[in-house]
């Protein structure tokens, strides 16, 4: 919707809006232009609510700036319609939980605004769970279990340095292969990333780093926890690859990922792999962890996965 398509489309409504908001026409013009044309389909929007204890909602639009349609307020509005476009809904989160930068975009007359790059970071791991964004790479696995002891934290802790310290391999070129346990031991630097969690039920753990281990450890586990015994044969064959279930089939991240994955997935060997796959089995047996978000598995040229 250009600006001379607003000022043709319906004038006594924007100035009825006009009328009842205070806001200059100007402005009015701008929040539009913001909605129907700035704002393109699959961007994030935060939402807020109508008051401090309720809660705001991290979506997504649906579709193009210019599918929308009218809808009508009568309480506040009267007879005269309001353009709106559809979102879908990621996430709700309290307000009060909200960094200060988001709540100072908020607290603002303004109804249309640029949530700038300090935010970024807090909605996409809230939107998404796992992202990569400004040269940081950032998984989230969801723990269901009330009960997340000192083994589970020694076989997942396993698990995520077995990943980590092949993928560093993979990303240097070198044809190495580390198994589980020595792994563990092993100094690999900043390729380990950094860990947070809070394991209060249902339970978060975030894996963060400059380099793509943590997605890459993300789809390893994913892969582990399927089914088929022949996981490793298939990503050899090159019959297996990985999906983002919240993004498209062409997102360029995702690619990369499955790209990595199935290239050290090649190189781990079927010992290394067993040992992997029975630690990662357990560990989700155990405290229900799972990826954030669901990671999907295609297989080729029978694939019976959703």
């Amino acid at each position: 919707m250009t600006e001379s398509e607003i000022r043709a489309t319906e004038p006594e409504v924007l100035k009825k809006h006009i009328a009842i908001g205070g806001n200059s026409e100007s402005q009015y013009i701008s929040i539009l232009k913001g909605y129907f044309e700035r704002a393109q389909k699959g961007d994030l929007v935060v939402i807020p609510p109508s008051g401090y204890s309720k809660d705001v909602i991290l979506a997504e639009f649906i579709d193009d700036p210019k599918d929308f349609s009218f809808v009508s307020f009568p309480d506040r509005y009267g007879s005269f319609p309001i353009p709106v476009r559809r979102y879908k809904t990621l996430a709700t989160v309290q307000k009060r939980l909200l960094p200060i930068s988001l709540l100072n975009i908020l607290a603002k007359p303004n109804a249309f605004v640029h949530a700038g790059e300090s935010s970024r970071e807090f909605l996409y791991r809230t939107a998404y769970g796992s992202f990569a964004f400004g040269g940081k790479y950032s998984s989230q696995f969801e723990v269901s279990s009330h009960h997340f002891n000192f083994e589970d934290n020694l076989h997942l802790s396993a698990f995520i340095k077995f990943v980590s310290t092949n993928t560093m391999f993979a990303l240097n070129n070198e044809e190495e292969v580390m198994p589980v346990w020595q792994a563990a031991t092993a100094d690999i630097g900043d390729y380990i990333p950094t860990l947070q969690s809070n394991l209060q039920s249902p339970g978060i753990v975030n894996l963060t780093s400059r380099y793509v281990v943590p997605l890459v450890v993300l789809a390893i586990f994913a892969l582990a926890l399927e089914p088929q015994t022949s996981t490793l044969d298939d990503a050899k064959s090159g019959s297996i690859t990985i999906e983002n279930s919240g993004a498209p089939k062409d997102d360029a991240s995702t690619i990369q990922i499955s790209d990595s994955t199935i290239t050290q997935m090649r190189m781990l060997g079927a010992e290394n792999w067993a040992e992997a796959r029975e630690i990662a089995r357990k560990v989700n047996a155990e405290t229900g962890l799972t990826p954030r978000p669901k990671i999907i598995v295609r297989r080729e040229p029978d694939d019976d996965y959703p």
